[in-house]
């Protein structure tokens, strides 16, 4: 649910945002951009039901939690490296290349990276949910 991960959509003139919009965000043709990672049609079909289990907590019959995906600037996750242009939505380094080739960034060092990169099963992703940024948080249509 959050904005990093969902498709350009219209902005909801009558959700309540616990956040302000920041002014960097362009939004003069009256949506929301879409984020580096947009999974297809998940502010569709995703925040509907969610804002549904929210209006069910509201009522007192539940708790609803969620996470967000949150890295800081320059994380070993990212595939960028002095700007390189990576496909929104795309993968940019497997276990199957090298480190650092065609200009992307060192991979992540740990047990679980390590692993992952031997069995070729590693990824590296455009920057996203950077922490603080507009894409890290929960998307302001969820909260109706």
């Amino acid at each position: 649910m959050q904005n990093c991960f969902l498709e350009p959509r219209p902005l909801r003139p009558n959700a309540s945002t616990f956040y302000a919009i920041p002014a960097d965000v362009d939004t003069s043709n009256g949506t929301l951009p879409g984020g580096r990672l947009a999974v297809t049609d998940a502010a569709n079909d995703v925040v509907d039901v969610a804002n549904g289990w929210l209006a069910y907590a509201r009522g007192g019959a539940a708790t609803v939690a969620f996470s967000l995906d949150w890295h800081p600037p320059g994380h070993c996750s990212f595939c960028e490296v002095d700007g390189a242009e990576i496909p929104v939505g795309t993968a940019c380094v497997t276990g199957s290349m090298a480190a650092g080739n065609d200009g992307y960034g060192a991979r992540c060092v740990d047990a679980v990276s390590d692993r992952d990169y031997d069995a070729q099963a590693y990824f590296q992703w455009p920057s996203h949910c950077v922490a603080g940024s507009f894409g890290a948080r929960a998307a302001s249509s969820f909260f109706q």
